[in-house]
């Protein structure tokens, strides 16, 4: 440990990331941190310029490929780690440079801070992208149920993980959140601390922002399966789910109409996300509500598979 500030391992999966990578990794590499940390990028199965773009930059670059899933990534960034806390953020972020430093400081504070999670603010570059951020995956959740962290800007003790084991890798989406309520349930604190900032990119049009709901709608149903959370969508079958979904897209449809023409009479009114909410608000929920019903029928047709825990001591 230097200066009494804990070693930490900072871990990106990637996949097809050329867009950003080099963005992401820049900001990684000029972190102020007055202790000693890494960069580990998981390349998980690029068939772009991906890794040769990450060479120009001092990181540990690793292959996963045995299977197609950021979890898995995770898992084999940790397995390669030997620090006292490792951090996570995505491809298509950007760190604040003393964002590791809010983390490991506030969490080193408090001996029963598993986990910690920092604010996630989004880069908008057109009107179409600032509509997607309204939608996005927005922040940690500190409310009932239970607490979670969300990858894209979070950091966990390595002994917690080693205690309650790591990423279940059978999720879609909602790895984060099963990782974090199994943290919660084994006795420990989950943290917010606002100053550490990541700046994140938005989707960039409508079918990937319709894919990004369809999975979160999967992790849904895996998230139900495995903790039995009777609330929200996990206490409702599909028929019940479905119901609710054609009421709702029928509200939603008539409130497009209501604010075109509320746009002609109102100045303040006239602007394409004003005009536009309900409309990807239709897009999310039947998103969201196809992926739920999906991974729900997959859960249904086949046994509940065992997450693949492993952590290194190499």
């Amino acid at each position: 440990m230097s200066n009494n500030y804990p070693t930490v391992s900072i871990i990106i999966p990637a996949y097809n990331a050329e867009e950003t990578i080099e963005k992401c990794l820049k900001s990684l590499t000029e972190l102020y941190y007055p202790g000693e940390y890494q960069v580990i990028l998981v390349n998980n199965r690029s068939t772009d310029s991906t890794v040769n773009l990450a060479r120009k930059y001092n990181v540990k670059i690793i292959d996963a490929c045995s299977l197609q899933s950021s979890y898995y990534a995770r898992n084999v960034g940790i397995a390669h780690s030997n620090a006292q806390i490792v951090a996570f953020t995505d491809s298509d972020c950007i760190a604040d440079k003393n964002w590791i430093h809010y983390l490991a400081k506030t969490m080193m504070q408090d001996p029963q801070i598993g986990g910690i999670g920092g604010r996630i603010l989004y880069m908008m570059n057109n009107k179409l992208e600032s509509i997607f951020a309204k939608f996005g995956i927005g922040t940690h959740h500190f409310e009932n149920p239970l607490p979670y962290l969300i990858t894209a800007n979070a950091a966990y003790r390595m002994d917690v993980l080693k205690e309650i084991g790591l990423f279940d890798e059978t999720f879609f989406s909602g790895g984060d959140v099963d990782l974090s309520w199994r943290i919660v349930k084994k006795g420990y604190k989950l943290h917010y601390e606002p100053r550490a900032i990541i700046y994140h990119f938005t989707r960039k049009n409508v079918y990937l922002f319709f894919r990004q709901h369809y999975i979160y709608g999967m992790g849904q149903a895996r998230l139900c399966f495995k903790h039995k959370i009777d609330q929200g969508l996990c206490k409702r079958d599909i028929s019940q789910l479905l119901s609710l979904f054609r009421v709702v897209l029928i509200l939603l449809s008539l409130g497009f109409p209501y604010r075109v023409m509320r746009s002609l009479v109102n100045k303040e009114a006239k602007n394409a996300k004003y005009i536009m909410i309900p409309v990807f608000n239709a897009i999310m929920l039947f998103a969201s509500t196809v992926g739920f019903i999906r991974g729900t029928k997959m859960l249904r047709l086949k046994s509940n598979p065992q997450p693949r825990l492993f952590i290194s001591s190499s």
